[in-house]
C-alpha cells in the first residue's frame, strides 16, 4: 500500500507539473518578447536623439551663413567727413511734376482769323442792306421783323415783297402748282432767314481766335457753312420769284463773303499747341 500510495503521488505531481508547464513556458514568451521590445524601443529612442543633434548643427550652421551675408559692408567716402558741413541735400526717389504747358500763339490761326472775323463782318452789314432790287426791296433784318410779328417799317417791306412778287409771280400754268410754288418759296424765305442770322451770329465766337490761341476749328467751319447753305437757299428762293436780275449786290456779296470764309477755314490749324510765341 505504501509503493502503491508513493507511486500515485508521483503521478499527481508528474500530471501537475504537465498541466503546469503551457502557463510558465507562456509566461517566459511574454517576458523575452518584452525585453525585445525595450531594447528596440531604446534603440529608436538613442536614433531620435542622434537626428535630434544633426538637425541642432544644421541649424546653426545656417543661422552663421545668414549672419555672414547681412554683415554691412563698410562704406569708404570719396571725401572727409566734416561735422561743421551742412548735411547733403536728400533727393527724392519721385519724379517733379513738370511745367504746365501752354497753348502758344499760332500765326496761322491770327491770319485767317482775322480775315474770316472781317468777312463775317461784311456778311452781318448785308444782311441790314437790300436783298432785292427795285421798288419791292427788303432786307434780312425786315424779314425778321415780319416773321416775329411786326407790321411797320422793314417788316412792311418784307411783307410787300410776297404779295406783291411772290404772291403774283406765276410759277405754273396749273393754278394748284403755282400755289405750292409760292407757298414753298414765301415760306423758305420766311424761314431760312432766321436760321442765316443764327448761323451768322454763332460764327461771332471766332473772334476769341484772333489772338491766336483759342482754336475750336470745328465750331468755325460748321458755322461757316451753314451760313453759306442759308444764303445759297435765300438767294435760290429769291432768283426764282424775282429772277437773276433782282438779286442785289449786298446779298450776293455777303454770300460770297460765307463762302470765302469757308474756304479760309479749311486751312485753319487748330490742333498744334506750343510753349509760347508766335509759331506756324
Amino acid at each position: 500500500m505504501g509503493d502503491l500510495l508513493a507511486r500515485m503521488r508521483e503521478s499527481v505531481g508528474r500530471c501537475r507539473d504537465e498541466l503546469a508547464s503551457p502557463q510558465q513556458a507562456a509566461a517566459e514568451a511574454d517576458e523575452r518578447e518584452r525585453a525585445r521590445l525595450a531594447s528596440e524601443i531604446e534603440r529608436l529612442r538613442g536614433e531620435v536623439d542622434a537626428l535630434q543633434g544633426e538637425v541642432e548643427r544644421l541649424r546653426s550652421e545656417q543661422h552663421a551663413l545668414v549672419l555672414q551675408t547681412a554683415q554691412v559692408q563698410p562704406v569708404v567716402y570719396a571725401q572727409a567727413y566734416e561735422p561743421d558741413a551742412p548735411p547733403p541735400r536728400s533727393v527724392p526717389f519721385y519724379r517733379r511734376p513738370s511745367a504746365r504747358r501752354k497753348r502758344g500763339r499760332s500765326r496761322n490761326r491770327i491770319v485767317i482769323a482775322s480775315l474770316s472775323l472781317a468777312l463775317l463782318a461784311l456778311s452781318i452789314v448785308c444782311f441790314f442792306l437790300p436783298w432785292v432790287r427795285g421798288t419791292a426791296a427788303f432786307t434780312g433784318y425786315g424779314a425778321l421783323s415780319y416773321l416775329f410779328g411786326s407790321s411797320a417799317g422793314p417788316a412792311a417791306a418784307y411783307s410787300n415783297y410776297l404779295s406783291q412778287v411772290v404772291g403774283t409771280r406765276v410759277f405754273s400754268s396749273a393754278e394748284t402748282v403755282s400755289n405750292l410754288c409760292r407757298a414753298i418759296c414765301s415760306n423758305l424765305l420766311l424761314y431760312g432767314t432766321p436760321l442765316y442770322a443764327a448761323s451768322l451770329l454763332l460764327g461771332l465766337p471766332l473772334a476769341a481766335s484772333v489772338p491766336g490761341r483759342v482754336r475750336i476749328a470745328a465750331w468755325h467751319r460748321f458755322f461757316a457753312w451753314l451760313s453759306f447753305a442759308s444764303a445759297a437757299l435765300l438767294f435760290a428762293m429769291i432768283a426764282w420769284a424775282s429772277g437773276m436780275e433782282g438779286v442785289s449786290a449786298w446779298f450776293l456779296a455777303g454770300g460770297i463773303a460765307n463762302f470765302v470764309r469757308g474756304v479760309l477755314l479749311i486751312f485753319y490749324r487748330g490742333k498744334w499747341e506750343y510753349w509760347g510765341g508766335l509759331h506756324n
